[in-house]
């Protein structure tokens, strides 16, 4: 926890070098003095549904700006195969269908999760990203729904 509260108040606009209040620290393994320079920029994601990193997530949100980035059917249909789109829909349904204690936009899984070249793309997206991450949901209790069994395959999801 040190290290990265250390490096979260490096990256403040006013800790870095040519900030208000420059801070370096010293590299534990060189011993050189280590400052951000004031014209990086980090662009990084993060999954606001993942609460076992809530304390640090109150951290960073203290300190920099965020933008949602809502999950966007159009990118899935202009850049996916028709199939996709129908477990985008479905997806969307299920959520919003057994959604308890969270807005929709958070729970959402993103449009990325759903590109794919073809189905047996889309099945493996499935089966190792998109379905584990709905039933993280129900184990956490984040949905209101029965666990869905790791056989389901994209089919049996939209039939259900």
């Amino acid at each position: 926890s040190k290290i990265f509260g250390e490096l979260i108040t490096l990256l403040e606009a006013d800790k870095r070098i040519g900030g208000d209040h420059p801070i370096k620290v010293t590299l534990p393994y060189s011993k050189e003095l280590f400052g951000v320079p004031s014209n990086l920029y980090i662009i990084g994601t993060m999954n606001t549904t993942d609460r076992s990193v809530g304390n640090i997530d109150y951290a960073v949100r203290r300190r920099f700006a965020f933008a949602t980035l809502k999950a966007d059917k159009e990118l899935v249909v202009n850049n996916s195969i028709p199939l996709a789109v129908k477990l985008f829909e479905a997806v969307e349904s299920f959520i919003k269908k057994h959604q308890i204690d969270m807005d929709f936009e958070d729970l959402m899984v993103g449009h990325s999760y759903f590109f794919a070249k073809d189905e047996n793309e889309l099945e493996l997206k499935w089966q190792y990203e998109i379905l584990p991450l709905l039933n993280e949901y129900v184990k956490d209790g984040i949905i209101n729904a029965k666990a869905i069994n790791s056989d389901v395959t994209v089919a049996d999801f939209l039939l259900a």
